[in-house]
């Protein structure tokens, strides 16, 4: 099947309602809604409609937000459905240094990053490689979960939706070391069963091995899924939709020059460097380095072309 005829029934849940639109422009709807540096906001209608926009008024809004909220830095895109038609670009994207943010400057796109392993996942489905309802088991055989009966029956679309039933364990400490994607896969099989199947329950640990699925069907070694994951995501959904400069890289720092810094703000409500530091302090990446398929997007307003 071709990527533009694909129908809902093929669709992840959270996508179906964009089921009129070609495969094409679901990505690009999915990659745009994720890497829009601090938010993307979908335009429906055409051309026409985005031209008759009062810009600038939409940007008072946006700074004035900005300003009540006491950010340091920001990358707004409007996006229709196959192209970014506005972006805006705000505050400094470090703090000492100030930097300014510009449309190329990368963040960490966190969570968003869960839209386009679906998306990544959903190319495998197009492809009969894998189905939303085949048994998770029947992709890769080294699948182990908590109990006998959810090993048989729990299904990709269960772990990509996270409805489970299985609990997450808390963040990794980074005292202890982080988990490596050996450990995320078969950790599933030690996650606490909360309640039945078809319940959403937020789990990092399930959805991170759905993204790592395709790969595992297909045969690659556990000790390869991260650069593999990487890999096959730029070849699959961020090239197609001209994305070229995106990255599954937590830790921008070697890769480029323009990276935004996390930030907090202390008792004093004065914003400091808060990853960057963090990253400084431990001397190596993210911990979400280890499981990219859950929150290691890293990209800006504009594609980064």
């Amino acid at each position: 099947m071709s990527a533009d005829d694909a129908t809902s029934d093929q669709l992840p849940s959270s996508a179906q309602k964009n089921a009129g639109l070609p495969r094409r422009r679901v990505l690009q709807g999915l990659a745009a809604a994720g890497l829009g540096g601090a938010a993307a906001i979908p335009l429906a209608g055409s051309a026409r409609a985005a031209s008759s926009v009062d810009w600038a008024g939409f940007d008072r809004q946006v700074r004035s937000a900005f300003d009540q909220m006491r950010l340091v830095g920001s990358a707004v895109a409007v996006v229709s459905s196959d192209r970014v038609v506005h972006t805006l670009t705000l505050g400094s994207r470090t703090v000492q240094p100030r930097r300014p943010v510009t449309q190329q400057t990368r963040f960490r796109v966190g969570s968003t990053t869960k839209s386009m392993t679906s998306a990544f996942v959903a190319t495998y489905v197009d492809e009969k490689t894998l189905a939303w309802d085949q048994p998770v088991v029947d992709a890769w055989s080294g699948f182990r979960a908590p109990t006998d009966e959810l090993t048989r029956t729990l299904t990709v679309r269960q772990l990509l939706n996270m409805a489970s039933g299985l609990g997450d364990p808390p963040g990794p400490d980074p005292h202890l070391g982080v988990p490596t994607p050996d450990e995320v896969v078969h950790g599933v099989a030690i996650l606490p069963v909360l309640t039945e199947p078809g319940t959403f329950f937020y789990n990092n640990t399930v959805n991170a091995l759905g993204g790592y699925l395709p790969l595992l069907a297909s045969g690659v070694a556990l000790g390869d899924l991260g650069a593999a994951y990487a890999n096959a995501v730029a070849e699959r959904i961020f090239r197609p939709v001209g994305m070229t400069g995106a990255r599954m890289a937590d830790d921008p720092r070697g890769l480029v020059d323009d990276y935004s810094d996390g930030h907090v703000f202390d008792l004093r409500a004065k914003a400091r460097s808060g990853l960057s530091a963090h990253m400084r302090r431990r001397g190596r990446p993210w911990p979400a380095s280890r499981t990219w398929p859950r929150g290691s997007g890293c990209s800006c307003v504009r594609g980064c072309r």
